[in-house]
């Protein structure tokens, strides 16, 4: 079991926890990801690690399911694995944005994805920018309008952007037409977090991944945006899913179960 320190409010919907896992503190990286399990029999709920404050681990997350509810009450969790997926492109492969701008530009809680990046490149004297879209968790991020992105993603060499994926789409189409590199998060494709379920499963420049364990992070101008949408509505139903499984064969989980 893992001790919870503060389990709170912070606004609207959204909810700050702190919860003291030493080895998870001390090794996670920019960009990795964790699961949580409140109790033995709960749902693995995939989530980022917003910072880290001496051996905590603290995660902003928005009340919108069962799973989320139940965090949300939990006076302890039963189960912390991780760190998953890869770290970060920007922190990783750093000397590459020595000389560049960088927008991290989210929506919604996809500041939790951003904010240990943006925190690393401040450390390594990288230039870095953290906008959220029309609503912002905290009152000292930036924020801009969407109808005032395009002239935001001029000013920058490199974006990474993290939210719904009409945005994230949206960030992308804008950032190609600009020749920009940009980057995405495809976190809300995940279920399971380690590549069993085949939710996550996604075409990059048409090469089958899996969000969970090759990335979360990928070069946005390669995700086929419209089969990652399409498979996220058909996983909401067991037909779905079941149609899924059939049509895709081993791919579905990439031949892992």
């Amino acid at each position: 079991m893992y001790k919870i320190i503060s389990n709170n409010l912070i606004k609207d919907n959204v909810y700050m926890l702190e919860v003291e896992a030493p080895l998870l503190a001390h090794s996670i990286k920019p960009g990795e990801f964790i699961i949580i399990m409140v109790d033995s029999m709960s749902e693995r709920i995939p989530m980022a690690v917003y910072d880290i404050n001496g051996d905590n681990i603290i995660i902003v997350y928005s009340v919108s399911g069962a799973s989320t509810h139940e965090l949300k009450n939990a006076t302890s969790i039963h189960s912390l694995l991780g760190p998953l997926g890869n770290e970060s492109s920007y922190t990783f492969n750093s000397e590459l944005y020595i000389d560049k701008k960088v927008l991290l530009l989210v929506s919604g809680t996809g500041i939790a994805q951003v904010n240990r990046i943006s925190k690393r490149l401040n450390e390594l004297e990288i230039k870095n920018d953290i906008y959220s879209v029309d609503y912002s968790i905290f009152d000292d991020i930036k924020m801009i309008e969407k109808d005032n992105l395009r002239d935001l993603i001029k000013e920058y060499d490199s974006i990474l952007t993290v939210g719904s994926f009409e945005f994230m789409e949206n960030v992308v189409n804008i950032s190609k037409d600009l020749n920009k590199e940009v980057r995405v998060s495809l976190s809300p494709l995940m279920l399971d977090g380690i590549g069993l379920c085949g939710a996550c499963r996604v075409l990059i420049n048409g090469e089958i991944k899996f969000a969970c364990t090759d990335g979360p992070e990928f070069d946005g101008t390669k995700v086929d945006f419209d089969s990652a949408k399409k498979r996220m509505e058909l996983f909401k139903t067991e037909e779905g899913r079941r149609y899924l499984r059939e049509v895709e064969g081993n791919t579905f989980t990439g031949g892992r179960a």
